[in-house]
């Protein structure tokens, strides 16, 4: 062979090799191939605001980014890290923010497939997510009389209709079909139909009407004719934008969506149950889009104002000092939210505030510091650590000089932060440098991790009731009286690496720090004998309440419970007769039977005759939520079939007509709503929250209303 021919044919043989070997690297690459370019969202029905979303891994269980940013006014919300492919964004049920000026209530969530920059997020993108086939959920609008393509639920159905321009019903269509689904879900209940039960797990009669009154709702024609109405408003100062139209609509919906349940709960829906409401929704849209609008203006509307600094004073002056002083500067509501979600402190007890109040106080709050920067003097922003310790944790572990987690590192109180421990997730809006500055001001002491005692002739032995003071003491008692004798060491160490009760701080104890914990520990009965938890403790296998996202450490609806009176930290609540054997055993005391029938655990997240609940089904444990202040009838059913039941006068006159329970029982006249669970009588007189406030009454003296809005004095 020619010598200049077999040259090239080795030139072209080792590029091909290069080129096989990633051109002499290592041929590997750490990329995920499952990391999407996606790093936000929209969540939209209309455009829902101030919501917090969650990614969760493919398996339904472990949680990879636990918050987004909150909702924007578009519904844009951001995640730290890119989405991966698979899995599923969910709304954070304890932060599911607002639709207009009021709190959102719905679930929405969507499966990380879409193409594009931003991953949609909306009722239809929900249905896909449990089950549901793009086919099915389009027959499904079909059904209610709305077509749309199966190309188009992955769409922002805001993205046509924003502006002061026109829109053509064409334009509604997709926002209309995400509307009527989420009104309906809502209703029933429900927001996880799987695809073989869609077709029947939806009433019929419910879809048809829910879509007739939202169609007739939410229509070019509504919408011209509104902004033509306001356009010569002269407390509007820029012109009413289709969004606040649409967004006074889905207000609107809340009402057809309390009529439905009631409906539902006494006989089912009938034609015109919905659509003839109607009238007064269109009648009372254009007051609802004007306080819409002026919010968004920076105005106060035309309803009332809340009261931010009443509310402080009232809710939390006695705790965080008077409003000048206050110890929780700048807080927002989220934060608050959180704080009260987690019951920090023993703030379950205003579980009863609702959103709208939760933002009063955030805004009463928002001229102090919150230790986020010491800019005095040449503008050094370095966090300061000594204000952010005193505002975020004295609370708990005391003042600075006294506190009890001396020595701790930026990594042990995120690590804590992280896994929630007693409750501390609410600071995860901390950034690293904060909790690096709160790590710098902390005193020295021994937190394990220096080898123990060093005294006299350089014994290295760790300390073990020094490191159980510092690590232990604060969750389990004092070595003396504590909840956990005779723990091994592989015991201990197989509770900080499975998280039980947030155990994973710790796992930066060695191996010798963790047998020293072990050996000081006094001598006890760990459960049979051989070891393994101690089932005396509910805490021995997961968090008091349940936190987590696996079992047995799963939080649904755990620390909302936990706030109640009654309930606190007494698990047999209920579980009663509970069996340790890797399930969930749920038990009631005889107490909690409701007038209907024995309390009963459905085995599907919800239960049914809990005194409680009025002895209806309650919300699903993982995913749903009562406002009590807005939603009676999820409790309360007309008739005498539960012990809280209205029938009273006129009662089913006024329900019949649509009137929302609020129209005349003013909620913040409630007092102890839950101020005994078991108890078969009201707490309050129902007669005594009737007038003031927000109602439509303005007195009734047990037998007449006077001052009504609606009509002239009535006897009742």
């Amino acid at each position: 062979m020619d010598k200049k021919i077999l040259n090239w044919m080795l030139a072209i043989a080792a590029t091909l090799l290069l080129a096989a070997c990633g051109g002499g690297g290592s041929g590997s690459s750490t990329t995920n191939p499952n990391l999407t370019g996606i790093t936000g969202g929209i969540a939209a029905d209309p455009y829902i605001t101030g919501a917090v979303f969650e990614e969760i891994a493919e398996d339904g269980v472990t949680v990879l980014q636990r918050a987004s940013t909150a909702s924007d006014s578009q519904g844009r919300f951001e995640f730290a890290r890119p989405l991966t492919k698979g899995s599923t964004v969910r709304i954070k049920p304890s932060q599911r923010g607002n639709h207009g000026l009021t709190a959102y209530t719905g679930m929405v969530k969507a499966i990380v497939n879409q193409s594009g920059t931003r991953l949609v997020v909306t009722p239809l993108t929900t249905l896909v997510a449990d089950g549901s086939t793009p086919a099915e959920v389009v027959q499904l609008c079909r059904d209610a009389g709305i077509s749309i393509s199966a190309d188009q639920i992955d769409d922002d159905p805001m993205a046509p209709l924003l502006g002061s321009g026109t829109v053509s019903d064409t334009d509604l269509a997709l926002l209309q079909a995400n509307m009527v689904i989420n009104a309906v879900l809502e209703a029933q209940g429900s927001t996880s139909p799987a695809p073989a039960t869609l077709a029947v797990s939806i009433d019929t009669t419910l879809l048809q009407e829910m879509a007739s009154a939202i169609k007739s709702l939410v229509n070019s024609s509504v919408i011209s004719q509104i902004k033509q109405d306001l356009s010569q408003d002269p407390a509007l100062t820029t012109p009413v934008q289709v969004e606040d139209i649409l967004v006074a609509a889905a207000e609107q919906a809340k009402t057809l969506i309390d009529q439905a349940r009631t409906r539902m709960q006494s006989g089912g829906i009938r034609n015109g149950d919905l659509s003839g409401q109607v009238p007064n929704l269109i009648a009372s849209l254009p007051q609802t889009t004007k306080d819409v609008a002026m919010t968004n203006q920076g105005g106060s509307g035309g309803g009332n104002t809340l009261d931010g600094a009443a509310l402080y004073a009232n809710n939390c002056a006695a705790c965080h000092s008077d409003l000048a002083n206050t110890s929780k500067p700048n807080r927002t509501a989220s934060q608050i939210q959180a704080a009260i979600d987690n019951n920090i402190g023993g703030m379950g007890s205003v579980a009863s505030l609702t959103t709208a109040e939760v933002q009063a106080i955030a805004d009463v709050l928002a001229t102090g510091s919150t230790g986020g920067g010491n800019t005095g003097g040449g503008g050094n922003t370095t966090p300061d650590g000594i204000a952010l310790y005193n505002s975020e944790c004295a609370g708990c572990h005391g003042t600075l000089a006294n506190t009890s987690k001396p020595g701790r590192t930026a990594s042990q109180i995120q690590a804590a932060i992280d896994n929630n421990v007693g409750g501390m997730q609410f600071l995860n809006t901390l950034s690293a440098a904060e909790v690096q500055a709160i790590a710098d001001a902390l005193p020295a002491g021994n937190t394990g991790g220096g080898g123990g005692n060093t005294g006299g002739g350089g014994n290295t032995t760790p300390d073990g009731p020094t490191l159980y003071a510092d690590n232990c003491a604060s969750c389990h008692g004092t070595l003396a009286n504590t909840s956990k004798p005779g723990r091994t060491a592989s015991q201990i160490q197989s509770a900080i690496d499975n998280n039980v009760g947030g155990m994973q701080f710790l796992n930066t104890l060695s191996a010798a720090e963790v047998q020293a914990i072990a050996d000081a520990l006094p001598a006890g009965n760990t459960g049979g004998g051989g070891g393994g938890p101690d089932y005396s403790d509910c805490t021995a296998c997961h968090a008091q309440p349940p936190n987590g996202n696996s079992f047995p450490n799963t939080a649904g609806a755990h620390a909302a419970h936990k706030a109640l009176p009654g309930v606190g930290t007494d698990c047999s609540v209920c579980h009663t007769g509970r069996d340790h054997n890797g399930q969930v055993d749920l038990g009631f005391p005889t107490a909690f039977d409701a007038k209907n029938g024995v309390a009963t655990d459905n085995g599907n997240g919800t239960c049914s005759n809990i005194i409680c609940h009025g002895g209806k089904t309650t919300p699903d444990w993982w995913n749903g939520s009562i406002n009590v202040n807005s939603q009676c009838t999820s409790c309360h059913a007309s008739g005498t079939t539960a012990y809280n039941s209205y029938n009273s006068g006129k009662h089913s006159k006024h329900i019949g007509k649509g009137y929302a329970c609020t129209v005349c029982h003013n909620t913040a006249k409630m007092g102890s709503h839950f101020g005994d669970l078991t108890t078969s009588s009201f707490e309050t007189d129902p007669a005594s929250t009737i007038g003031g406030g927000s109602t439509k009454v303005g007195s009734y003296d047990g037998r007449n209303c006077s001052n009504i809005q609606c009509h002239g004095g009535k006897s009742w």
